[in-house]
């Protein structure tokens, strides 16, 4: 009798049933050798150069157990106040939010804590930096302000989100505490504060660029953009500040201490605008400010103006 052939459709058929037979077949054996596990955290795991924090983990413990230059990734979570003092490392250890979580954190204080980055949290509270050296502060939600303060050196304070709270960037020292040095200040957005979004005291060597500084709230209590009651060698370049009692304020206050005298400070480039009273303010034992470049525009009160005695105070190329 002359062999049946199957039609081309059986073929097929017949052939896509011993493939899932296979598949099915194969897949069983896999899975008594190896069965499958739960997921656990465990699946990052830690290297010499990364650590993982999880919510309800200690953050201020894992962080004063890094080794040098390990970088910390903090995950979705809520965390306790961070407080570390005396605390060098040689290479900068990095804290840093995991990609697309929110980690927040009560508050941060370091004191004489050397070479520390914070990247990426949501800060409730305040970031206190104490008589600290190499600390970045970067691209975090802050809602407690900044403070640098106590012969602080080297803060850099950049793309940070800082709403509301006393004063957004408080940069002083305290009593006969060391001066701060070499702060810079760039792309952040600073506002709602009832005081200043940015007040400078015996700070030497900072840089004032590319912020948003804008609705401090009318409290009558004189709330600048920047206030700057003490410190040298000072750059505010390329900023826009507006709705606040004043942009910018510049009066010495020897009577805060030795160091309360403002001298050799370049504005240049900022447009300020839309303020309750005057633009800019000098107000007193002032030496030695340029204003250059800057656009100045609805104030009520001034754009530029003098008071007191000050001395080589220059203007030049400002639209006013």
């Amino acid at each position: 009798r002359p062999t049946r052939r199957l039609s081309r459709h059986r073929q097929v058929y017949m052939s896509r049933n011993a493939f899932g037979l296979f598949a099915l077949t194969a897949t069983l054996i896999l899975s008594s050798l190896f069965p499958l596990l739960p997921y656990t955290e465990s699946a990052y795991a830690d290297t010499a150069v990364t650590r993982h924090v999880y919510n309800g983990q200690d953050l201020q413990a894992a962080i004063r157990t890094a080794t040098s230059g390990q970088q910390i990734i903090v995950h979705q979570g809520t965390y306790n106040t961070v407080w570390l003092g005396d605390l060098a490392f040689p290479q900068t250890v990095s804290v840093v939010a995991a990609q697309n979580e929110t980690a927040t954190v009560a508050s941060v204080t370091l004191l004489r804590v050397d070479n520390l980055a914070l990247r990426g949290l949501n800060i409730v509270g305040a970031i206190t930096v104490n008589n600290a050296d190499d600390i970045a502060i970067d691209s975090n939600q802050i809602g407690g302000g900044i403070k640098v303060r106590d012969g602080a050196t080297r803060t850099s304070i950049t793309d940070n989100v800082i709403t509301g709270g006393s004063t957004g960037i408080w940069v002083h020292n305290v009593g006969t505490a060391p001066s701060v040095n070499d702060v810079i200040i760039t792309g952040n957005s600073v506002s709602q504060q009832t005081d200043d979004a940015i007040s400078l005291g015996i700070a030497n060597n900072v840089l004032i660029e590319g912020n948003d500084l804008f609705d401090t709230i009318d409290t009558s209590q004189h709330n600048d953009a920047v206030q700057i009651s003490g410190g040298n060698h000072i750059v505010v370049r390329s900023n826009r500040m507006w709705n606040h009692d004043e942009s910018l304020m510049f009066k010495s206050e020897p009577s805060m201490g030795s160091g309360m005298v403002v001298t050799d400070v370049r504005v240049e480039n900022n447009i300020i605008h839309h303020n309750r009273g005057a633009g800019i303010i000098v107000g007193g034992g002032v030496d030695g400010v340029d204003f250059v470049n800057n656009t100045v525009f609805d104030n009520p009160f001034a754009s530029l103006h003098l008071e007191g005695s000050n001395t080589h105070i220059r203007a030049w190329n400002n639209v006013l």
